[in-house]
């Protein structure tokens, strides 16, 4: 990009920010998928394990943008 180098690393920072709040998120509904899973598992009825599969497929998805967000958000703020 021809961005200046002062826009760049700002924007670095603010995907590098995003990416610790993601992750808090992420860090914070683990219990929720945990608790969706025992439920699942107790119950056994199809409607909490598509519950529970869909809250661990959307974690996975975050997780993974997550991680791209800050890799991204680091090569922009180190680029010149």
């Amino acid at each position: 990009m021809k961005l200046p180098t002062v826009l760049k690393r700002f924007i670095g920072v603010v995907f590098i920010l995003m990416s610790i709040g993601f992750l808090a998120r992420l860090i914070l509904s683990l219990p929720i998928l945990a608790s969706q899973f025992s439920q699942a598992v107790t119950q056994n009825i199809g409607y909490y394990w598509g519950e529970f599969t869909f809250t661990f497929l959307l974690n996975v998805f975050f997780w993974a943008v997550t991680f791209y967000m800050f890799r991204y958000g680091r090569n922009l703020f180190r680029s010149e």
